[in-house]
């Protein structure tokens, strides 16, 4: 069976549409990949699903969450955007959880898909138009889509 990591969005969302050198900005999205850790064992736990529409883990026995539980990002006026991890749950699971960023994509009005942008231009946007993020809805960011990344 395929095995796989799991990587999941962290949306942030604009108060109000925001035109930055040209381009009409919807929102901005950062992937990030997760890495589970068997504390026991020290190895790499994978999923091995062919159907991803539920993927939990399995953090302590009878106890499910899903591996982005793990860490909630927020905006933060010093750092841009910090990933803050959730210390109950880091300190009951019987798992290690790492996370590293993958993709970036801001959505624009004129595209019905995201746009495929470098880390570099999603910070740039976020540092440069910090108050057009700084509201509510991105303490914490909303996560909305995930994928599963195969490993081999």
């Amino acid at each position: 069976m395929k095995k796989y990591r799991l990587a999941y969005d962290n949306l942030f969302i604009l108060k109000e549409e925001l035109n930055y050198k040209g381009e009409d900005i919807i929102d901005l999205c950062i992937y990030m990949i997760f890495k589970v850790i068997d504390k026991k064992t020290n190895q790499e736990v994978y999923f091995e699903s062919k159907d991803f529409s539920d993927q939990t883990l399995e953090y302590f026995p009878g106890k499910f969450c899903y591996v982005n539980n793990f860490y909630k990002c927020v905006i933060d006026e010093k750092e841009i955007y910090r990933m803050i991890p959730n210390e109950e749950l880091i300190n009951e699971s019987n798992y290690i959880v790492f996370y590293e960023i993958d993709k970036c994509y801001k959505s624009l009005t004129e595209y019905k898909m995201p746009v495929l942008i470098e880390y570099e231009e999603f910070l740039e946007i976020l540092k440069n138009n910090f108050s057009a993020f700084n509201n509510g809805e991105n303490r914490p960011t909303q996560s909305t889509s995930y994928y599963a990344i195969e490993v081999e």
